[in-house]
């Protein structure tokens, strides 16, 4: 289980593959795998990933900072009757973090591969 999760977030078959089938030095080796079309794609997804998650994450920066701002004016009525402790608005807040960061790996991934279809050659 955690290898798959390992080599979901780091496509660590996929690069060992790639270096499996070259010769040569190792900075050889290397431009060589650069150049290869399965190379760009990792690349692109990986782009992807970071772009969605960094736009993910700053939106809840902001959705955070919105809330301290608006921590001292009048709350809506709903709200201000529900029984809030620290620990549950903790838990809230790492539930919603964690949420974040999962639709950003999904999404980022989802674009990545729309991307990287759309922009690498495919290697056969």
């Amino acid at each position: 289980m955690l290898r798959k999760a390992i080599n979901y977030l780091f496509f660590l078959d996929e690069v060992q593959a790639l270096y499996r089938g070259q010769t040569g030095t190792p900075r050889e080796q290397m431009a060589a795998v650069k150049r290869s079309a399965a190379y760009q794609r990792i690349r692109i997804i990986s782009n992807s990933r970071a772009a969605a998650l960094a736009l993910l994450s700053m939106g809840l920066a902001l959705l955070a900072v919105g809330l301290k701002q608006v921590e001292g004016q009048s709350m809506p009525q709903w709200l201000a009757h529900l029984p809030l402790s620290r620990t549950g608005i903790t838990a809230a807040g790492l539930v919603l973090g964690g949420s974040v960061v999962v639709l950003g790996l999904w999404l980022g991934t989802w674009w990545g591969e729309r991307r990287a279809a759309r922009l690498t050659p495919t290697d056969q």
